[in-house]
Parts: structure tokens; C-alpha cells; sequence
């Protein structure tokens, strides 16, 4: 492609190509690390970056400075999909750590509304050691030892 200012003799300018190329790279490797639950916020950092070139790349590649736009597409949207699996991994981690806890604290299978530490509306306790600490100070004044 030649230029209108361009003088005879001098050599064409070469295209800017480097934005496209980079955002391919960091949209793959953010891809990569997309699916590693406890590193893949680095996946949507380098998917976000990719974004970003790939933006970059695809305005310069229609301003005519670039000739590289099919790669510019490519990498901004391989950024995209780098984002959006290190978020569904994300929340994916974030619900089975959640799981995993309350199977910890209450037992796989319990049901959570019979808890003793659970309150009433009137906000009691229900039932458990309030139970039995009143019977022990109900048998304690009566002068028994309750055993």
C-alpha cells in the first residue's frame, strides 16, 4: 500500500501488527489458566488484556495501520472467552467451598432448621442445652443433687 505523502524511493511503512499478535498470546494463555481453580483470576487478567489489545489491534487494522485484523478478532475474542470461563470457574469454586463447609458444620444431610443453636420467633433457643440447664437449676434448688 503506498502513501500519498510518501516521497519516491523511501520505503513503505511497516505495518503495526504487534497489538493483534499480542492480544492472540495473552488470550491463549489466559484461556489456559481460565480452568486452574486456584490461579485463574490470572486467567482474567490476561483475559481482560487481551480485551484490551484486541481492541486496539481491531481500530488500527480498519484505520489501515495494521494488516493483521482476522488475528485482532481472534485474540479480543479469545480474550472474552478467557474471561468469562475464569468467572464461571470462579463462582463454580466459590459454591463448592460454600458446600463444602456447611456439609462440614452441620454433616452431609443434616437439617439445618433443627439446630438447638437456631432461635424462635420469640427468640428463645429451641430445646437442647437451655433444656437441660434449667432442669439441673430446678433439681439444684429443690436441695437435690439431681443425680
Amino acid at each position: 500500500m503506498t502513501d500519498m505523502n510518501q516521497q519516491p524511493g523511501e520505503p513503505a511503512a511497516a505495518p503495526k501488527n504487534g497489538m493483534g499478535v499480542t492480544a492472540l498470546v495473552l488470550g491463549i494463555v489466559g484461556i489456559c489458566l481460565a480452568w486452574i481453580p486456584i490461579i485463574g483470576f490470572l486467567g482474567f487478567i490476561l483475559g481482560a488484556l487481551a480485551i484490551i489489545f484486541g481492541i486496539i489491534a481491531v481500530v488500527r487494522a480498519h484505520k489501515g495501520t495494521a494488516t493483521n485484523m482476522i488475528v485482532s478478532y481472534v485474540g479480543l475474542v479469545i480474550g472474552v472467552i478467557a474471561v468469562i470461563v475464569s468467572i464461571v470457574v470462579f463462582v463454580a469454586l466459590v459454591n463448592q467451598v460454600d458446600k463444602h463447609f456447611n456439609e462440614r458444620n452441620w454433616g452431609p444431610g443434616a437439617d439445618q432448621s433443627s439446630s438447638p443453636s437456631r432461635t424462635n420467633q420469640d427468640g428463645a433457643g429451641s430445646g437442647g442445652d437451655r433444656d437441660a440447664l434449667l432442669i439441673l437449676a430446678a433439681s439444684t434448688s429443690n436441695g437435690s443433687t439431681g443425680f
